[in-house]
């Protein structure tokens, strides 16, 4: 699921479309053994300002841990990245705004978060900032993995967190078109 994709799911094609050109999606799971973080900069995703659709797409093998093993079970054991090899959230903005009229602006973004492919209505708080390069949008949620039937075999239950927290920057440039 390449650019074209992410494109094909905005409305207007007269839209000032921005499209992700950095970005870092990082959790960290607080386990009663074990603290394990990971980091992931290969995000895409498109935001239609006319509208104030967006759509993320997070490749979940691209998350890099401290050790192989980590990302090896990471992978194999709980994401099952080669059967559910993304992550998306798909929604709206609460409101829409113009370049050039933000500041450090607080909005509340709600759609649809697919993780392990199981989707759930969510409503998140991010923080957008205009840049000199265009946007930058920040945030910060829980994933509670009962909520996406990922599943913590009992021999590691201790180490894993049941509530993963996860941190969110990416910054948006103008599509040029």
């Amino acid at each position: 699921m390449g650019l074209g994709f992410i494109l094909s799911l905005t409305t207007s094609v007269e839209a000032q479309k921005l499209i992700v050109s950095k970005s870092l999606v990082s959790f960290f799971s607080d386990g009663l053994l074990e603290d394990i973080s990971a980091e992931n900069s290969k995000v895409q995703g498109i935001l239609n300002l006319e509208d104030g659709a967006f759509f993320i797409r997070i490749p979940m093998a691209m998350f890099e841990f401290e050790s192989d093993l980590m990302k090896e079970h990471f992978n194999e054991n709980y994401l099952e990245s080669e059967k559910f090899p993304t992550a998306t959230f798909k929604g709206k903005l609460e409101r829409t705004f113009k370049m050039g009229t933000l500041k450090n602006v607080d909005f509340l973004v709600q759609g649809q978060f697919v993780i392990h492919g199981v989707s759930q209505d969510r409503s998140l708080n991010v923080t957008i900032v205009e840049v000199k390069e265009g946007l930058e949008v920040k945030g910060k949620f829980d994933v509670l993995l009962e909520d996406h039937n990922i599943e913590i075999p009992t021999i590691v239950f201790q180490k894993i967190a049941e509530t993963i927290a996860v941190e969110v920057q990416l910054q948006f440039i103008e599509l040029k078109k």
